[in-house]
Formats: structure tokens, C-alpha cells, sequence
């Protein structure tokens, strides 16, 4: 998630053709397809929701307009190297992060909907909110089912 910053759009768009020409490079472009997309999310929703009680996932303490990046690959073929093409997203990944928190337009929130497995979408949503969730997790599931028997997922065990 980025500052709504023309900029950081721009180079996001960049990013992702100079990809898609990187991925040509690895296998044909009959055998992937890429998406990428900016979904904003306007700072005036911010205030509404503290006054409706605050919202979990941290977007209460957003300042700004913001913008939320995704990006995804689908390979098409089994034998088609899946691990080059994961790492080169993960690249652009990290530049996009590199290039808007050198314009000052980084922001934490991480949604979790959209988040790579690397990635700690729980974390991001602020110490309070965290402590909250497994305040919630311990009242209504003492035992722990949800975060040990349940496989894959973001678990509110796992964040420190």
C-alpha cells in the first residue's frame, strides 16, 4: 500500500511491462499472464470508520489517500519455470517498495486478501489490533484449534 503519488502509479506501471518483458525471456507469452492493479482507497473513509468503532485491519491511522498494489502471475504449463518467474515478481515487488518509500509514500498496510506467503499482512495492522485478535482468538477458541490444527493462513500465533 503507497500514498496515492502519480509517481509511485507511473513507476509501478513501468515495473510491470519491464516484468512481462523479463517473463518473455523465461517461457512464451502463450504460457503466463500477468495482472496489476491500483484499488484506491480514499482517506476519508478513515474517520467514518473511528467513529463506527475502529476497524482491525490498522486502516483507522492511514493519513493519506492510498493506493493498493497488486500484482499477480499464472503460469500455464507445468514445466515452466516457476521459481524464476515467483522470484522476478518478488523483485518487482521489493523495487515498487523501494522507489515509494524513497519519494516518502511507503505505508505498513499490508491487506491481507492480496499478501504473498512472505509476507505479514497481520503484522501490519498495528501492535493494538494485533493483541486484540488474539485477545478474541483466546476468548472464543481457548484451545487453539484455529491456529494449530488448521492449516495455511495467516495465524495471529505467528506475529510477535
Amino acid at each position: 500500500t503507497f500514498n496515492n503519488d502519480k509517481r509511485i502509479a507511473n513507476r509501478a506501471v513501468e515495473l510491470h511491462q519491464d516484468f512481462v518483458e523479463s517473463l518473455k525471456m523465461l517461457m512464451a507469452p502463450e504460457d503466463f499472464f500477468t495482472q496489476m492493479f491500483l484499488q484506491p482507497l480514499p482517506s476519508y473513509r478513515w474517520p467514518i470508520g473511528k467513529k463506527r468503532g475502529g476497524n482491525v485491519l490498522g486502516l483507522d491511522d492511514l493519513q493519506n489517500n492510498a493506493l493498493l498494489y497488486t500484482a499477480g502471475l499464472g503460469i500455464l504449463r507445468d514445466d515452466a519455470p516457476r521459481a524464476q518467474a515467483h522470484s522476478l515478481l518478488k523483485d518487482m515487488k521489493a523495487e515498487i517498495a523501494a522507489f515509494a518509500k524513497s519519494v516518502q509514500g511507503d505505508m505498513d498496510f499490508i491487506y491481507m486478501n492480496y499478501a504473498d506467503g512472505d509476507q505479514d499482512p497481520l503484522g501490519s495492522y498495528g501492535v493494538s489490533n494485533v493483541e486484540f485478535m488474539k485477545d478474541v482468538a483466546e476468548k472464543y477458541d481457548p484451545t487453539g484449534v484455529f491456529q494449530t490444527r488448521i492449516s495455511g493462513g495467516y495465524k495471529t500465533s505467528n506475529v510477535n
